[in-house]
């Protein structure tokens, strides 16, 4: 990369990441060597596998990974604290507006949403949608659309809302090119992505094109939109970087994002493997089926099957439930710290497992 996707400026730094790398969909391994270029300047983060992304993205986004996005990739709404508490916590005006969710898949939710708000238009776009889907809450008065026809994006919107769909775009000039034809004066956007600052796991998620820490994904929003954009810290996002950009005010300030990030990931990830590999167990359980258990398993002999307490992505591995019987004598690896490990280690502690190995 030759200059910044984001930015322009050509001070850009590369790192090599020789690990696994796999789909979010259901942890397939994609390949096991990522080069990562970082803007020095505003941090965006861009991986060097966009040819195959290209491709790999025409064939990923079909109807069945609509089914598994809607139903098992995203647990259902009552579940979803963030969907749960953010429309009631972040947005207070909720009669007569228009809103666009970009790349939100599931009826459900948006069903859901309309129970929040009167008199309003929602419009949910998702290029996975392979068939329009009209609903009308006859309570609220309030309808939505749901598509995968850019075309139908073309009024001026309040409320956009923009979560866990920006490190797909490939084409960011374009996206922004349609933000700015589709906002106005009193337009607020919300926008989640998956934070490596956060979780250094995310970085392994090899299906994303663009990575982001808070800093980048503030900075990204400014530069180019010119508008002001404020860091949002809410416990139902603990893992993400959250933000909202503000368009009634033309006072933004760039922050050079000079942090090492990829040193810093690489080493996490490194010293994770290497404890790892170290460990030796005649039989061992891993607690959970994501990105941070996957890992894991790449390095630690003899597990038996991966635990959780909730649906899995997992199909072709072996998935204990804990409302179901599991041998509790059988060590388990912990692969998360933190609030979460905290949480998930007293889990397993009252689900009377003897021994945790937490790393």
């Amino acid at each position: 990369m030759k200059k910044c996707v984001s930015c322009n400026s050509k001070s850009i730094s590369q790192r090599v990441f020789n690990f696994n790398f796999v789909d979010h969909k259901n942890y397939n391994k994609l390949f096991n060597k990522v080069i990562f270029h970082r803007c020095k300047l505003c941090g965006i983060i861009v991986s060097s596998k966009k040819n195959f992304l290209k491709k790999f993205y025409k064939n990923f986004f079909n109807k069945s990974y609509l089914e598994a996005r809607s139903k098992t990739l995203v647990p259902k709404f009552k579940n979803i604290p963030i969907f749960k508490h953010f429309i009631k916590n972040e947005i207070h005006n909720r009669k007569n507006l228009k809103m666009l969710d970009f790349g939100n898949p599931s009826i459900e939710a948006i069903k859901e949403t309309t129970n929040y708000f009167q008199n309003s238009k929602i419009i949910a776009y998702d290029v996975s949608r392979k068939k329009e889907f009209k609903y009308f809450n006859m309570k609220t008065k309030t309808s939505a659309l749901f598509t995968n026809d850019i075309k139908n994006i073309y009024e001026k919107y309040d409320i956009i809302l923009i979560f866990n769909v920006l490190q797909y775009i490939l084409n960011l000039k374009s996206f922004f090119k349609l933000i700015k034809k589709i906002t106005y004066k009193k337009s607020k956007i919300y926008t989640i992505t998956p934070s490596i600052n956060k979780n250094p796991f995310f970085l392994l998620l090899g299906d994303e094109y663009l990575k982001f820490t808070d800093i980048a994904l503030k900075n990204l929003f400014e530069i180019n939109l010119k508008k002001k954009t404020k860091i949002l810290k809410r416990q139902y996002v603990s893992n993400k970087s959250f933000i909202i950009t503000n368009f009634n005010s033309d006072q933004f300030k760039t922050i050079k994002d000079d942090s090492d990030i990829l040193k810093k990931t690489h080493d996490v990830l490194f010293n994770i493997k290497k404890k790892a590999n170290n460990l030796n167990f005649k039989k061992v359980f891993i607690f959970g089926t994501r990105i941070n258990s996957i890992f894991i398993n790449d390095f630690v002999k003899n597990v038996k099957g991966f635990v959780d307490d909730q649906k899995n992505y997992f199909k072709k591995k072996k998935v204990f439930y804990l409302k179901n019987k599991v041998d509790k004598s059988i060590d388990i690896i912990l692969p998360y710290k933190g609030t979460k490990g905290l949480f998930f280690k007293k889990l397993l502690i009252r689900k009377k497992f003897k021994k945790i190995y937490q790393i």
